[in-house]
């Protein structure tokens, strides 16, 4: 969740987080959500170096996200038509598909989070 939350702080992501949640060293948790599904968490200054603050020091415990459409230069190898939602419950080292999807699909947004979590 960390390197996916990073790079849409540098507004090259393939995301857009409706829905952040981190949890300390202590076990604090510290939340960011953003006004609608259709607004990204991220954009305002004073939420955004919230967050960035607090990811630095602590873990992602619940990411919900919208997975992007291709950006159409067909470099990306993006199968996606639509915005796909995709809930990482980080705790529980779980991925939840809360709309259908297709295999392909499914396949792309899980390869895609394993190599952001790596």
């Amino acid at each position: 969740m960390t390197a996916t939350t990073a790079k849409q702080e540098a507004r090259r992501g393939e995301t857009r987080s409706h829905g952040i949640n981190y949890r300390t060293l202590q076990g604090r948790r510290f939340e960011g959500k953003s006004a609608s599904a259709n607004d990204p968490v991220l954009g305002d200054v004073v939420i955004d170096a919230a967050l960035g603050a607090v990811r630095k020091s602590s873990l992602g415990h619940l990411g919900n996200f919208y997975w992007l459409p291709s950006n159409g230069n067909g470099s990306d190898r993006n199968p996606l038509e639509d915005e796909a939602h995709v809930i990482i419950v980080g705790s529980d080292n779980r991925v939840n598909f809360p709309t259908p999807n297709e295999e392909e699909v499914i396949r792309h947004e899980l390869s895609r989070i394993r190599r952001h979590s790596a």
